[in-house]
């Protein structure tokens, strides 16, 4: 989270509050900016996983996009 202010991303908690639908903060970020947030709790969400990456080792995969670049280049 950064301060909608200066873009600051060393904040603190002032305030917590909570009710039946949220919870509000209050927060200040270390240029002494302070502003609320609201935080809403989403029902039934799914899950959303990392895809999984190939397993190719680093000289691989530059060796890979150097010839399709190349490739690609040439025609």
């Amino acid at each position: 989270m950064m301060c909608p202010r200066c873009g600051s991303e060393t904040l603190k908690v002032l305030d917590t509050r909570s009710n039946p639908e949220f919870v509000s903060r209050k927060r200040q970020c270390e240029n002494n900016h302070k502003f609320y947030t609201k935080e809403y709790a989403i029902s039934e969400t799914q899950i959303c996983e990392k895809p999984e990456t190939a397993k190719i080792s680093g000289s691989s995969i530059l060796s890979t996009l150097w010839n399709r670049t190349w490739n690609s280049g040439s025609t």
